[in-house]
């Protein structure tokens, strides 16, 4: 998919959310948890922009939430064990 598809996609996706939501998604505090839990787990810098990539996949409805702890496995490169405990964490801190 082009870049460019996938920019429209999200800004679509996003102004059709409640504006709750689309003030949670902007705002710096869902931005500051998600640095937190990157340094809880030690992910490297391009590890955290993945997981901050796949968090708000899920908040705008573009990948489902049901998978979010499989792709954190898979694009984080991490244990099955580490992906359930962030996905934990997120679900927690964020999604909640």
């Amino acid at each position: 998919m082009e870049e460019t598809n996938i920019h429209t996609m999200i800004r679509d996706r996003f102004s059709k959310l409640p504006p709750k939501l689309q003030d949670a998604i902007t705002s710096t505090e869902v931005a500051g948890k998600l640095r937190a839990l990157s340094q809880k787990y030690r992910l490297h810098i391009d590890q955290g922009q993945i997981l901050e990539n796949e968090t708000y996949m899920v908040l705008l409805g573009i990948d489902q939430a049901e998978k979010y702890e499989g792709n954190l496995k898979k694009e984080l490169k991490i244990s099955s064990e580490n992906a359930k405990n962030i996905a934990k964490d997120v679900a927690k801190e964020i999604f909640l």
